[in-house]
């Protein structure tokens, strides 16, 4: 694995007080390290930027605003701390983040470990998980938009057990009044992107809500809902802005009718059609779990039937009612928006140029694609 930095490099001798112990990950793009503080003889992980990529003034700042949003998150638990923000070097002053380390896994490597698919019940936890920690984000006007599998960490708490924490905030949209919320250069991963992040459209707590449900089903079926058999980024582009996305019950004939749609909706193209909010999401995947708590051995069908969501008002992470984003709608501060249904894996190789035309879908999926278009 190359790397700029490597193990017992300071960085810069003398510009900091860490010592990368590790190397996690490294990249084009930048690397992320294990470090010790050396006079606190505390570990961290630190995210650096490339040299040069750090020459780029738009990623530098993005990179800094980032971190600085990040740092104003750090009162909810699901979602990760950072400590410290610094610069290495003059020009380009290369930015660096130091964050708590977290003990556990990502989502991606969790799955792979799990043959691809979880139980519903776990599936589900995680997802609302995700959720209040997104839910808590957009309050504060700060859209991640890059939610997948490989920015999510099953976290191990000696005393609490397993916390799911979103990582990578810093490719986020901070939403103000005056911001049109769109922009130019695109942002994320294309393969859970939304089609608004393709298009170059609005970005809003629902671009976060899309991102949501491609993880749902990839960690309830081991497949993606729309750019299954993909190859090529221009195949990938095609299929989030054309194609019908596959319904859960498709590859899950018990799943619930209630979830089917809430997670079918959460995939509409048209933003202002998926779930009212994060928590309002959250909600109806609770009663998805109890739905399958309730299954086990002695319940009647009276019973499993209570568990169907009678609303879909919005929680806070604490369970609690939630207010309205302010502007998340795009329709003004304090404006509801509407209840209205909708009628590959990151680590398939996606090629840098290629064909807009979509693949052939293999046969279920195809009948799939034609029964919902």
């Amino acid at each position: 694995m190359h790397a700029e930095y490597a193990p017992n490099d300071p960085f810069v001798t003398g510009e900091t007080p860490y010592t990368i112990t590790r190397i996690l990950s490294s990249g084009p793009a930048g690397g992320v390290y294990e470090v010790h503080h050396r006079r606190l003889g505390k570990p961290f992980v630190a995210k650096v930027l490339s040299r040069s990529v750090a020459d780029d003034r738009e990623i530098r700042e993005r990179f800094m605003r980032g971190a600085r949003a990040l740092a104003h998150l750090d009162g909810h638990p699901g979602i990760v701390t950072i400590v410290d923000l610094g610069t290495i070097g003059n020009w380009p002053p290369v930015p660096y983040c130091i964050m708590e380390k977290l003990e556990g896994e990502t989502l991606r490597a969790y799955l792979t470990r799990k043959k691809g698919q979880l139980p519903p019940r776990d599936a589900l936890r995680i997802a609302i998980e995700i959720l209040r920690a997104l839910g808590y984000a957009h309050e504060r006007n700060v859209v991640h938009r890059d939610c997948k599998c490989e920015n999510t960490f099953l976290h191990h708490q000696v005393d609490h057990g397993r916390v799911t924490k979103v990582i990578d905030w810093f490719d986020i949209k901070i939403i103000t009044d005056l911001d049109p919320m769109t922009t130019a250069t695109f942002v994320g991963t294309r393969t859970n992107a939304s089609p608004e992040q393709i298009e170059g459209g609005r970005i809003t707590p629902a671009t976060d809500l899309w991102s949501v449900a491609i993880v749902l089903f990839e960690m309830l079926t081991g497949r993606h809902p729309v750019t299954e058999g993909c190859r090529t980024q221009g195949q990938v582009n095609a299929a989030i802005v054309k194609r019908t996305p596959d319904r859960l019950s498709h590859f899950m004939p018990d799943v619930p009718d209630f979830l089917d749609e809430e997670v079918f909706t959460a995939l509409s193209r048209d933003p202002t059609l998926r779930p009212r909010d994060a928590f309002a999401f959250a909600r109806v995947l609770e009663s998805a779990r109890q739905y399958y708590r309730l299954r086990a051995p002695g319940r009647n069908e009276a019973t499993i039937e209570q568990a169907a969501p009678a609303d879909r008002g919005p929680l806070d992470s604490s369970g609690m009612a939630s207010r309205e984003w302010p502007i998340a709608a795009g329709r003004g501060e304090g404006e509801m928006r509407p209840l209205t249904k909708s009628s590959p894996d990151d680590t398939q190789p996606i090629d840098a140029a290629g064909p807009d035309e979509l693949p052939t879908l293999p046969p279920l999926a195809r009948r799939k694609s034609e029964s919902t278009g």
